[in-house]
């Protein structure tokens, strides 16, 4: 069983690569935003998404608690807004091609083992 700090420091490990992430898009956009501000702006993002509210995988609690988030650091609304859509869609899709790539994986792999058990088993079948 792993102890609970070592559980504790990797979900914080997880939380400070996740806003990382968010301020590398951020930047990648061309908003100005600093490390804090990301972090302060997209809490509000993380705490909008608790809301038992919402559609499809959370689109639109989402984005809109990154608007007021970011809005309350001092972004635009407009910039705010359409930084919470794109840093959305580039989330799904980043979350979609590493879906498509882990299930690809997966299929290989399952073939090949699918392969070794057809040959071990061809080779016990067969006498010496």
């Amino acid at each position: 069983m792993v102890p609970p700090f070592y559980l504790n420091l990797l979900s914080l490990l997880l939380w400070f690569l996740t806003f990382l992430t968010f301020f590398i898009l951020m930047r990648g956009l061309q908003i100005p935003v600093s490390l804090i501000q990301t972090l302060l702006g997209a809490t509000a993002s993380v705490v909008a998404s608790f809301l038992p509210i919402g559609g499809i995988g959370s689109f639109g609690t989402v984005e809109t608690g990154w608007a007021l988030g970011f809005k309350l650091v001092g972004l635009e609304s407009s910039l705010a807004i359409t930084s919470g859509i794109s840093v959305s869609l580039l989330t799904f899709s980043f979350a979609t091609v590493l879906g498509i790539l882990g299930g690809v994986n997966l299929w290989v792999i399952s073939r090949k083992r699918k392969g070794e058990l057809n040959a071990q088993a061809f080779e016990s079948s067969t006498p010496h």
